[in-house]
């Protein structure tokens, strides 16, 4: 083997190594897609608190004997849900309503809402927020001995049109 020949075989490698805009930007979309699934998460976990929430207070208010008693006492169901829940009952706004009044076989609606802050990223601060609702329906049991309010109608009902 001659001098030349080995010069040849045994060339040095110069130059820097690629791929490191590529491994930032790896790293870009990791930290991008993990605050995207946390926001979700936060979204689904919140709703769910707020059916459960909904879901009590109906319960409690469909088993009251009278409309102001129904209001405390299901509004006090919703918020210790929340509570344990991990939400705070102050961010979330508790609105009921009755079409039909309170009374035997009556409709009652309520509404849940709150305002669920985008996860906060450091150095930016909070970017935002989400508005997460819920609405649940029921029946006041039509055999139950309650007192009907004011503006109940009675013929308004869904047992009245059967």
């Amino acid at each position: 083997m001659s001098r030349g020949t080995l010069r040849r075989g045994h060339t040095r490698e110069r130059g820097a190594v690629g791929g490191g805009e590529g491994v930032i930007f790896g790293m870009l979309i990791l930290v991008a897609g993990t605050l995207v699934i946390l926001n979700l998460w936060s979204i689904l976990d919140t709703r769910m608190a707020l059916e459960s929430a909904a879901g009590e207070y109906l319960r409690t208010y469909t088993e009251q004997q009278n409309f102001f008693q129904a209001r405390v006492v299901g509004e006090a169901a919703a918020k210790d849900s929340l509570a344990q829940r991990g939400i705070t009952p102050a961010r979330v706004e508790i609105l009921p309503s009755e079409p039909q009044g309170f009374g035997p076989c009556a409709v009652a609606v309520v509404q849940l809402r709150t305002q669920l802050p985008w996860v906060r990223v450091p150095f930016i601060g909070g970017a935002g927020s989400t508005s997460v609702s819920v609405t649940q329906t029921e029946l006041i049991d039509a055999h139950r001995e309650v007192t009907a309010s004011a503006n109940f109608q009675q013929f308004a009902t869904p047992c009245a049109s059967n």
